[in-house]
C-alpha cells in the first residue's frame, strides 16, 4: 500500500481531532432513546438466541432500571481507560437480565465496569471476582457474603465444583481462551 494512504502520513487521514470543530453532543433525551432502543434489540436478540421467554421481561421498566445503572456507572468513571465501552456495559447488563444467573464469576476485573454491568442483578446469590491487582477496582462492593473478592490466586488454581446450573462466567483476564475454556 502507498505510504501516502497510510494513518498518520497524511495530513488528511490521522487519527488526531481537527480543531476546526467543536466536541459534538447529542441531547440527553436522544441519548435515552438510543439506550433504550437498544435494550430492547439486545434483550430480543440474547432472549431468542438463549431461547429465553421475553415476555417475563419488561423491557420499558428495564430500560428505565439501566437508566440509573448507567448513570452510576458515569459516576464511578466506569467508561474510561481499562474498562468496556458504553455499549459493552449495556450489553452485558441485558444479558445478565435475560439469563438470570444465580452465580456469577469474572476473571479479570480491573476497574469493574463488566462486573458492575453483570452484577445488577437481583437474582444473584454469589459473585466471585478475580484479579491480580483489584486496588484499581472502582465499584464500592458490599461487605457481605455475597461478593467474593481473590486477588492471590488464578482461577485455574480455584475448585468451582457444585455450582448452580444457572451460572455464568466471563474472562476478562488476558489468558488464552482455549486454555479458560478446557479449564
Amino acid at each position: 500500500m502507498k505510504e501516502q494512504f497510510l494513518m498518520e502520513k497524511n495530513p488528511w487521514i490521522s487519527k488526531v481531532s481537527d480543531s476546526r470543530f467543536g466536541e459534538t453532543q447529542l441531547s440527553k433525551t436522544l441519548l435515552k432513546r438510543l439506550r433504550d432502543e437498544a435494550i430492547n434489540e439486545a434483550i430480543g436478540f440474547f432472549s431468542n438466541f438463549f431461547h429465553v421467554d421475553k415476555s417475563a421481561l419488561n423491557v420499558h421498566e428495564l430500560c428505565e432500571a439501566y437508566n440509573y445503572y448507567y448513570s452510576e456507572a458515569i459516576q464511578l468513571k466506569l467508561f474510561e481507560k481499562g474498562g468496556v465501552r458504553e455499549k459493552d456495559h449495556l450489553n452485558f447488563w441485558c444479558l445478565s437480565k435475560v439469563l438470570n444467573p444465580d452465580f456469577y464469576l469474572e476473571s479479570g476485573v480491573f476497574i469493574g465496569s463488566s462486573l458492575h454491568a453483570f452484577i445488577g442483578n437481583e437474582s444473584l446469590k454469589k459473585v466471585v471476582a478475580i484479579d491480580p491487582d483489584l486496588s484499581k477496582l472502582k465499584l464500592p462492593l458490599a461487605k457481605d457474603e455475597k461478593f467474593t473478592l481473590i486477588d492471590d490466586k488464578d482461577f485455574s488454581e480455584l475448585n468451582f465444583n457444585n455450582l448452580p446450573s444457572n451460572s455464568l462466567a466471563y474472562f476478562d483476564d488476558h489468558i488464552d481462551s482455549a486454555s479458560r475454556i478446557i479449564q
